[in-house]
């Protein structure tokens, strides 16, 4: 099963609880990747947006932001 499939709010919990997850910017809006961001700041984990060069830079920026140093962007 691909993470992709998994619903906002089941990865909103596995963030929240510290879990590092690889997924595709493709299907998500820049608000859902915000909130994973966000929790995978706050539960320590790592988020790893894949496909994020086809973003703009002003959302690059954000999702850093709410990422806040647990987001890696892959091409």
């Amino acid at each position: 099963m691909s993470f992709n499939t998994k619903s906002q709010a089941e990865l909103n919990e596995l963030f929240s609880l510290g879990a590092s997850i690889e997924i595709s910017v493709s299907g998500r809006s820049i608000s859902d990747l915000s909130s994973l961001a966000s929790y995978a700041s706050v539960g320590g984990g790592q988020l790893i947006l894949k496909g994020a060069s086809a973003l703009g830079q002003r959302d690059l920026e954000s999702l850093a932001a709410y990422g806040n140093g647990h987001i890696l962007f892959k091409d």
